[in-house]
């Protein structure tokens, strides 16, 4: 009589191969997918970036606050220990705009890295991270050209700035108001100029005429200087002479002459 047939019960070991084997499969069947892993990692660099602007902002409102803490302390500062003061307060706004540059120079070399890895289609509707970047990369534009007008009296450099921002990003409406501000403030008109009164202060004549470019500023000797205001070279040319002295301590309008330099003297 031929015995039933019997089938070998597995070893241990090729249990425990089996089950290594199930659990492979397991993990493929169930892990995230190419797709997914890259995903989960650009929202994770969206979310260092978002962190990174909120730091940045910080920092620049710390810088903001230097200054006027250091012009606060200067108001009040008597005798020798003005230069002290000076001194100390310079060092602190020093330290804390190299700290910004640095900053915004990372971020935004981030940033753009960012916006170019995921590049928005023609035609297509943005995603919502995509028109935040966007965004976010035109808000650090409007500040850097913000930065030229501030500090230089560079409207063509902001201008320049602006216009490139607006050529991806074209309903942005910081942007286009901006642009528009830009266009009325490059060239000094008329009756702008004669808004400017004997007797204003710098700061009075900022905020009529806006900064002067930088390399517009004449120094005469140590107590009169001129700003220069140029005109629209494609109708009048030439500039507008506002012309300070120092009189106690503060500069303030001396003179004034819209025709300081004629068009073919430029």
């Amino acid at each position: 009589m031929r015995l039933p047939h019997r089938s070998r019960r597995p070893t241990p070991l090729a249990v425990l191969a089996a089950m290594a084997l199930a659990c492979a499969l397991t993990f493929v069947a169930c892990g995230p997918s190419q797709e997914e892993q890259a995903a989960a990692a650009r929202a994770e660099e969206w979310a260092q970036i978002e962190a990174m602007q909120a730091e940045l902002n910080e920092k620049r409102q710390a810088l903001a606050e230097a200054v006027e803490t250091a012009q606060s302390e200067l108001e009040v500062a008597e005798g020798e220990s003005i230069e002290e003061v000076r001194a100390a307060a310079e060092e602190r706004v020093r330290q804390l705009t190299s700290e910004v540059d640095d900053m915004a120079a990372t971020f935004g070399e981030r940033l753009v890295a960012f916006i170019n890895d995921d590049p928005m289609e023609v035609g297509a509707e943005p995603t919502e991270v995509q028109l935040g970047a966007l965004r976010m990369k035109s808000s650090e534009d409007l500040l850097i050209a913000e930065e030229f007008i501030a500090k230089g009296g560079d409207w063509a450099r902001a201008g320049d700035i602006v216009e490139r921002a607006l050529a991806i990003d074209p309903d942005n409406p910081d942007l286009l108001a901006k642009k528009a501000e830009i266009e009325e403030m490059r060239f000094v008109t008329q009756e702008r100029f004669e808004r400017v009164e004997k007797g204003m202060t710098q700061d009075e004549v900022i905020a009529i005429l806006g900064p002067v470019n930088i390399n517009n500023i004449r120094e005469f000797d140590d107590s009169n200087l001129g700003w220069f205001y140029r005109k629209d070279p494609d109708t009048e040319g030439g500039a507008a002479g506002v012309y300070f002295r120092l009189r106690g301590g503060e500069w303030t309008v001396e003179t004034l002459d819209y025709e300081a330099i004629k068009a073919q003297d430029e």
